[in-house]
């Protein structure tokens, strides 16, 4: 009789196992279908993608370099293209790759791709940044690789570990759950926002002088798997006809000089117009000397902005190799 009890115990307890898993799954299922509603911020971005609900001409791609750097509507007026930036503020190119290669198998009036660089853009990759914009999306094969190659300890965990997923959510995903249920309610569809993914910063400079600062310089490190990742990324890009345009973005001049091998940066990147890739330098120009154009070192103030989409979109207009697609 004990058996019989002992053997009842079990298959509850196993039963009740099964059962927690099966919710758990289906809890997070509700959640990723919330959260692919949202129209909020980054997530909104990466879902405009994922969803395929955005197909410009000329997508921009890097870290909030880029983000706000780039006035899509802007270069949009000038070039008389569709211009959407999809930049995601701290995010590297592996991480980039997975947004890529999806915009990449649905895309058919994208001719351009560019993108943005920053100084760590070629450094190695470790970890993801905020990687809750991607996870309602894990099961997308590009995601999931995306996941694998860039934190692949976080990978195995939310793929075979369970209940880990939960202890990852934040409360800006729990959010995006809520933007996302709303959304569905009103029937509304996800769209780009008014600036085209363009994040204006209309601060004035509060950055660290780098002149004044007793610190010395520091050396920018480069990563191998991060240049492979790109060269692969540029291939599958011209497989599909699109062109790959890479720029170095503006950077304040003494924050340049912080950087003991900025120039190593500039030439690592200048060695993949072997690629085909058309690389805009803008390193040296006169806008980088002017403290009134950023908000910091390395980001662009609205003024700023303005002034780089303008010289951005007049040689996208005036280079041999983009004309005939404007």
């Amino acid at each position: 009789m004990n058996g019989l009890v002992r053997r009842f115990i079990w298959v509850e307890i196993f039963a009740f196992i099964f059962l927690l898993l099966v919710l758990t799954e289906i809890s997070k299922g509700i959640l990723g279908f919330l959260v692919r509603y949202s129209d909020d911020s980054q997530t909104g971005k990466v879902n405009l993608i994922m969803e395929h609900k955005i197909d410009p001409e000329i997508v921009i791609f890097g870290s909030s370099v880029a983000e706000v750097g780039f006035n899509a509507n802007l270069i949009s007026e000038i070039t008389d293209n569709f211009v959407y930036n999809a930049a995601l503020d701290g995010t590297r190119i592996g991480q980039n790759k997975g947004l890529i290669d999806e915009f990449n198998t649905y895309s058919e009036r994208c001719h351009t791709v560019i993108l943005g660089l920053s100084f760590f853009s070629l450094s190695e990759e470790s970890r993801m940044t905020e990687p809750s914009r991607f996870y309602a999306h894990f099961k997308n094969k590009n995601v999931e690789r995306m996941f694998y190659e860039s934190d692949t300890h976080n990978y195995i965990k939310l793929k075979y570990v369970p209940f880990y997923a939960f202890t990852q959510y934040t409360h800006t995903y729990y959010k995006n759950a809520g933007i996302g249920l709303k959304n569905f309610l009103k029937g509304k569809e996800l769209a780009p926002d008014d600036h085209n993914g363009f994040i204006p910063h209309y601060n004035s400079w509060y950055g660290e002088n780098i002149e004044s600062n007793d610190f010395g310089s520091v050396a920018i490190d480069f990563s191998e798997k991060t240049l492979g990742q790109l060269t692969n990324v540029i291939r599958e890009l011209n497989n599909k006809g699109r062109k790959v345009i890479m720029v170095i973005c503006p950077m304040y001049m003494n924050g340049q000089k912080y950087y003991s091998n900025y120039q190593q940066l500039i030439n690592k990147v200048k060695a993949f117009e072997k690629e085909g890739v058309k690389v805009y330098d803008f390193s040296s120009i006169p806008l980088n000397t002017d403290k009134n154009n950023f908000y910091n070192n390395g980001h662009l103030n609205v003024t700023g902005a303005k002034e780089f989409s303008r010289l951005i979109a007049n040689s996208l207009k005036s280079s041999r190799e983009t004309k005939e697609l404007l």
